[in-house]
């Protein structure tokens, strides 16, 4: 199992145990998405750096360093039969290339937002992508042209946060964030099935079982759902303390992993519903200091920012932002805050280019996190 973060490392877990097998080091800033290859000789990781590096799992070694984006890149994921590489950016594109050249095939562009993720159909025919301009969209793979604009429903989101195919390629699912926090599922051909709530705070990834029986989503109200596909029901929902940031099935659909907030790792049995030793033995990537925390998406910005931080106790809190060369700054909060995750939303849209810094500061503790702001 491969997980990443803000520390600039990749790290290679055996997850039946929780201990370390490799740590990789080849980028520069945050690693935002690790994919392996379909046989799993071959890991890819791409971040803000905007660089695709090709890895193997089982050395450790790094195979290769690809130009990819002069923005970050949010995403990276294999075709089917692991010959193209996918990579979404903050540059509002998506780029297929042959994974052993690092040559370009398609550059995906028609997104009015940064792209949030991009995947292969099942058989490789179609691509889909998610934005933060709220929509998704389908691709013929072999051409590149844009087939469908997907909406969702107006006025129950504000951006999307991530998008899948089922396994038989039939279905795509989308998980979304603001207002309802939505999970959206359509046909291939783009008809609305249904729209799924079951989130009081953003869903911040889906994923269909390997099996296709079932359609998971996480959440930053610290919850994972599963949803029946035959019938789109909310079958279970498990509760937990973390605000998860992803999840994602192993290779055969018996293992469940969801990152965090506050840096963990959680496994499932899925078979078995129980928790493997992996959990709470993840790597913080985040700068956890006695469980304060905070993080800040996207990153960079143009319009808007989103703030998630965790208090361990009840307390005033303040939140400012600061522009790294002093000039800027606004107070965003001052309250007395419960313990707890919270998130708020700043507009960010008068604000010039540049670097800021989001600050935390409450009567024992001061964390900071950097963003960048581009227009």
């Amino acid at each position: 199992m491969a997980s990443a973060g803000g520390d600039s490392v990749i790290i290679l877990w055996d997850y039946r145990t929780g201990e370390i097998q490799q740590t990789l080091r080849g980028h520069k800033g945050y690693v935002y998405a690790v994919a392996f290859s379909p046989d799993g000789s071959v890991l890819a990781s791409t971040g803000w750096d905007g660089a695709i590096c090709l890895w193997n799992p089982t050395t450790g070694a790094l195979l290769q360093t690809i130009p990819a984006h002069a923005s970050p890149a949010y995403d990276i994921g294999f075709s089917p039969d692991g010959s193209q590489l996918i990579t979404a950016s903050w540059d509002n594109t998506a780029i297929v290339r042959h994974v052993h050249t690092g040559e370009i095939i398609h550059t995906l562009q028609g997104h009015t937002g940064y792209v949030s993720s991009a995947c292969f159909s099942p058989d490789g025919t179609l691509i889909a992508s998610s934005s933060g301009d709220g929509t998704v969209k389908i691709w013929d793979a072999q051409t590149g042209q844009c087939l469908n604009t997907l909406q969702g429903e107006k006025n129950l989101h504000w951006f999307i946060t991530r998008v899948c195919f089922s396994p038989d390629g039939e279905y795509i699912a989308a998980s979304a964030a603001g207002n309802m926090n939505p999970v959206y599922v359509w046909t291939k051909h783009g008809v609305a099935v249904q729209t799924l709530k079951a989130h009081s705070n953003y869903a911040t990834s889906v994923e269909f079982s390997k099996d296709g029986t079932r359609l998971t989503s996480a959440s930053a109200d610290n919850s994972l759902s599963f949803w029946n596909t035959d019938y789109l029901s909310l079958n279970e929902r498990i509760k937990d303390s973390h605000y998860f940031l992803s999840h994602s099935f192993n290779g055969d659909g018996t293992v469940m992993a969801a990152t965090a907030l506050d840096g963990t790792i959680t496994v499932w049995d899925v078979q078995s519903d129980t928790k493997s030793p992996m959990a709470k033995k993840g790597k913080s990537d985040i700068g956890i200091a006695d469980m304060y925390s905070i993080q800040v998406i996207p990153n960079p910005a143009s319009d808007f920012i989103t703030i998630s931080y965790s208090l361990p106790k009840s307390t005033f809190c303040s939140i400012e932002l600061i522009s790294q060369d002093g000039k800027q700054s606004a107070i965003i909060q001052k309250a007395e805050m419960p313990a707890g995750e919270s998130t708020l939303r700043y507009e960010t849209n008068h604000l010039p280019s540049g670097a800021y810094f989001i600050i935390l500061s409450t009567s024992s503790k001061s964390l900071s996190h950097r963003v960048e702001i581009v227009k």
